[in-house]
């Protein structure tokens, strides 16, 4: 696997307690080389953690959307960030990348922030499946309801194609006749023609 090394200090001060620059990368060297991983590029910040603005972590947001490594390790959550919004976004970004998070004093998933940041991940997903679901029935309703329209719609055309013909059939049949089989129209034809010879 191809892994980036990524360590941060803020002052001087920490650079002489023990999570120096130099202290944070070969802890994380030594980690890749125990896990068989292979280094890409190591990073360093001088900065504070409580900004996304430093030019180190914007290296490590570049190469990782380049595909260019399949983990990050740093010596603790805290030299990634110190801000649970930004760890959040880091990770979001990591794991669009196809990539993860490895650190070589603690497991992301055992920390404190670590565990909020599943738990709101897991949350997240939970009511995307819940719209989700929602979504699905209330199209299916609306689909049944617009089928129940169209059949009621199908069963009143059959029935006005239907009883127009028998109307028209009752009103002829309703004309009365005369008992030679004519209809009243043809004996005042008639008539007019006799006083016309005579």
């Amino acid at each position: 696997m191809r892994a980036i090394v990524y360590a941060r200090v803020s002052t001087d001060t920490q650079e002489r307690d023990g999570t120096s620059l130099d202290t944070q990368e070969r802890a994380c060297l030594q980690f890749a080389r125990e896990q068989g991983w292979r280094i890409v590029e190591s990073v360093r910040d001088v900065a504070s953690g409580f900004s996304l603005d430093r030019p180190g972590i914007e290296r490590v947001r570049r190469l990782l959307r380049d595909g260019a490594a399949d983990v990050v390790i740093a010596y603790a959550v805290d030299r990634v960030s110190r801000n649970q919004n930004q760890i959040g976004v880091l990770f979001d970004e990591v794991q669009q990348a196809g990539a993860r998070l490895e650190f070589v004093t603690e497991r992301f998933e055992d920390t404190a922030v670590g565990r909020f940041i599943l738990a709101a991940r897991a949350f997240i997903a939970e009511v995307e499946r819940e719209k989700i679901v929602e979504r699905t029935m209330r199209g299916n309703w609306s689909g049944h309801g617009q089928d129940v329209s169209r059949r009621r719609s199908v069963v009143a055309a059959t029935a006005t194609r239907t009883t127009r013909p028998s109307g028209s059939v009752r009103s002829s049949r309703s004309r009365p006749r005369s008992s030679g089989g004519s209809s009243p129209a043809t004996p005042r034809r008639a008539v007019s023609t006799a006083s016309a010879s005579s």
